[in-house]
């Protein structure tokens, strides 16, 4: 069965991860409600939302898009190379197998949003922070705003 399928952007994404999302801080700020579980009733069980990685350090949760802060990774849709898009695969292909492996947890950073929209914040998977995972692993680069330094030629 073919995993592979594109979003309404052309993103080339594998099926979303369905997994327990926990949201600390500000859950009520800024139209970040619509994270973590939902419960339709006080009764009912919450239904866990899905999590779409787009890149290395973006995800889509619940219809909301992530940048993930305090790293970079390569690009994977606007490459300035093909070791670039290579890497940059590589750190998205990373990031869901982090996700696969435990309690996920979103924190947002205040109400901020970047140049793009996206919301800003951190991730954690199975009780490791997967910026510095991926860092540590040299698909990811400490990064906190400005100019970003190329992956192409290194």
């Amino acid at each position: 069965m073919d995993d592979w399928k594109t979003d309404e952007r052309g993103y080339a994404l594998r099926r979303p991860w369905l997994l327990p999302l926990v949201c600390v801080a500000g859950l009520a700020a800024g139209g970040i409600a619509a994270l973590g579980y939902r419960a339709s009733s006080p009764t009912q069980p919450a239904a866990a939302l899905a999590i779409v990685v787009i890149d290395g350090d973006t995800i889509d949760v619940g219809g909301v898009r992530w940048r993930l802060t305090g790293f970079d990774t390569p690009e994977t849709r606007r490459a300035k190379c093909a070791d670039e898009r290579a890497l940059g695969l590589h750190a998205k292909a990373r990031l869901e197998e982090l996700l696969a492996g435990g309690a996920v947890i979103l924190t947002p950073k205040g109400v901020a949003s970047d140049r793009y929209g996206r919301r800003l914040g951190t991730l954690s998977a199975g009780g490791r922070d997967v910026g510095e995972v991926l860092i540590g692993e040299g698909l990811a680069r400490r990064y906190s705003g400005g100019k970003r330094k190329g992956w192409c030629g290194q």
